[in-house]
């Protein structure tokens, strides 16, 4: 839910979404409902920079996430499942982190393993 302000005389101070360096002071629409989903969003895929997170012992991270195309386009897999998380550097490891598993660091790489850029590379932010 949004509200418009474009010409009002509007009592709200706008607060960008958490990541949003492009935001501008004086806004058409101020998001009023919502505003946790379209962060996550935001984040996920056009922030151009891994999202801030926290694993489930509320630990922080900063994770990239794409979607695996071979899995997404599957007719019989998990849709779910087809979302990849990966850590900041863009490398998957094993064994305590002592080993990488896999490395999608390039883009070269990653949509070598199916995992397209991040949209946020292809749709930059203006």
């Amino acid at each position: 839910m949004t509200l418009e302000t474009t010409g009002a005389a509007i009592g709200f101070a706008p607060i960008a979404l958490s990541g949003d360096v492009a935001s501008r002071n004086d806004p058409d629409e101020l998001l009023l409902d919502g505003q946790q989903r379209l962060t996550s969003l935001f984040q996920a895929l056009l922030s151009q920079q891994p999202v801030e997170t926290t694993d489930s012992k509320r630990k922080r991270m900063s994770r990239w996430y794409y979607i695996d195309m071979a899995m997404a386009l599957d007719p019989e897999a998990d849709r779910e499942e087809a979302i990849v998380s990966v850590p900041s550097d863009k490398r998957l490891r094993d064994d305590f982190g002592r080993t990488i598993a896999a490395d999608y660091s390039t883009t070269a790489l990653g949509c070598a393993a199916d995992l397209p850029p991040e949209l946020g590379s292809l749709f930059p932010v203006l």
